[in-house]
C-alpha cells in the first residue's frame, strides 16, 4: 500500500509587505516547487517572504537541502523543528553544499 504525501500550503499577508508562507504536514520535492511558486508570488508583489515550518512533521534530503538553499538566500525559516535544523545546518556546513552556484540574482528583496 503506497501513501500519498500529504502537504498543506497557506500563506498569511501582513500589513508590513511580509508574505508568511506555513508547511504543514510532509515536505517532498513536489512541495517545495509549491514552496518556491509560493515565493516567486510574493517577489512579484515585492513582499518579503518568511517560511514557517512549525507543522513540518516528515522532510526528505531533497528537501532538506532546498530549505538550506532558501537559508542560503537570506529567507528566513521560522518554527523549524530541531531535528529539521541540526540536519540544515549538517547540509550547510557541507563542502559540496558549499561549492554549490552562486546565489546571485536569488536574494531576497524587501
Amino acid at each position: 500500500m503506497q501513501i500519498e504525501s500529504m502537504l498543506k500550503i497557506t500563506t498569511i499577508e501582513s500589513d508590513d509587505d511580509v508574505l508568511t508562507i506555513g508547511v504543514a504536514g510532509r515536505l517532498t520535492p513536489g512541495g517545495c516547487e509549491s514552496v518556491e511558486q509560493a515565493l516567486s508570488d510574493a517577489r512579484a508583489r515585492n513582499q518579503q517572504a518568511k517560511i514557517d515550518l512549525a507543522n513540518i512533521r516528515l522532510v526528505d534530503q531533497a528537501s532538506v537541502e532546498y530549505l538550506a538553499h532558501l537559508r542560503r538566500r537570506h529567507i528566513e525559516l521560522l518554527n523549524v523543528p530541531s531535528y529539521v535544523s541540526r540536519w540544515i545546518e549538517q547540509i550547510s556546513t557541507s563542502p559540496d553544499f558549499r561549492k554549490c552556484g552562486s546565489t546571485k540574482g536569488n536574494e531576497r528583496r524587501g
